[in-house]
């Protein structure tokens, strides 16, 4: 905490303890890294102690800095927690209080690129909604404006692409081990194979009709640097996951192998694809951390029909390489 917190006539004892820097944490070892960075990045934070936009956002990070030091598993002072959310819900500007929209004007810029002006913005929208929320009209045009604002913002994306790679850190032994399996049902050569040859394989008639069946799931086979060359209607035809209904292992599988970014997409077209897929994988893992996905989209039955966790290619990591030469020329070398 700071040490400049202004202290009014009425404060509790807690609030000298603040001041003095007299709380006591005790860590393992082993977090003691994380809480020295931790404690110098609060003492980075501004005042708490005033009324302004300012003070609210710091309230607010204080409060978020709190949360992620308990959330990581470490230990915080609960009065500390307490303390300071009772003083952001106590503070002019949250929306709890009515006097809320009387402070709007005291909100600084909105117009840069700065974390201020991007606090402020969140703001402008909380007191909106709030405004909207209590049965009163609002201009939906300023808040609209407001939400295109926060979009664009600089600091808005970066906080989007930090929250996409920690999803796929925390996702990425189960689409790898995913994708494993799925490559142990496809073989590298696949898009030279028929049903009878992937029967005489020693794959299951049942799962060789679903491979040959939905070819978007042949994209397992492919680089990550063809799949990104690949035409969009290509992606949004052959390649098609939309009402396929893939079984979390496959579409687990699927989103492993594609591209961070593909080349001659304009229009986004091919990124909207990628983020279809995300999106729809991203209720799955939802639904099964919470113990409510559906036994058919946990494994689809064709896979159960064996006694047979994976199938028969040993080979996990060759995918198709196309040379466009005259034609093309499949090979198999290692991802």
């Amino acid at each position: 905490m700071n040490n400049n917190i202004e202290i009014n006539n009425d404060s509790n004892e807690y609030d000298n303890e603040l001041i003095e820097n007299d709380i006591d944490h005790e860590y393992d070892e082993e977090y003691d890294d994380f809480d020295e960075e931790y404690d110098n990045y609060r003492n980075s934070i501004g005042s708490v102690a005033s009324d302004s936009s300012t003070a609210y956002n710091n309230i607010k990070l204080e409060i978020e800095l709190l949360e992620h030091k308990q959330n990581s598993g470490l230990s915080i002072d609960l009065e500390e927690m307490k303390y300071l959310q009772e003083k952001l819900s106590n503070h002019p500007l949250h929306p709890s209080n009515e006097s809320a929209d009387n402070y709007r004007n005291s909100i600084g810029s909105v117009d840069s690129d700065s974390s201020t002006a991007y606090n402020n913005i969140k703001l402008e929208i909380e007191l909106l909604e709030h405004k909207q929320n209590s049965g009163i009209q609002i201009d939906m045009s300023e808040l609209n404006y407001f939400h295109e604002k926060l979009l664009n913002h600089p600091k808005h994306q970066s906080a989007l692409e930090l929250a996409h790679i920690e999803w796929i850190e925390s996702n990425y032994t189960f689409l790898s081990t995913s994708l494993s399996i799925m490559r142990s049902y496809i073989p590298v050569d696949i898009f030279s194979k028929s049903l009878q040859s992937l029967i005489a394989d020693g794959l299951n008639e049942e799962i060789a009709k679903r491979i040959m069946r939905k070819q978007s799931l042949w994209i397992v086979r492919l680089s990550s640097h063809e799949i990104s060359m690949l035409h969009e209607a290509d992606l949004y035809g052959r390649y098609n996951t939309s009402g396929e209904n893939f079984d979390i292992v496959e579409l687990s599988a699927i989103y492993q192998s594609l591209p961070e970014k593909f080349t001659n997409d304009l229009k986004n077209k091919k990124y909207e694809w990628k983020l279809d897929i995300e999106i729809n994988l991203k209720r799955l893992l939802v639904d099964k951390e919470n113990g409510i996905l559906s036994v058919d989209r946990i494994r689809n039955p064709v896979y159960l029909s064996t006694n047979k966790d994976e199938g028969p290619y040993k080979d996990r990591s060759s995918v198709r390489i196309n040379e466009i030469v005259k034609g093309y020329r499949p090979n198999a070398l290692p991802r």
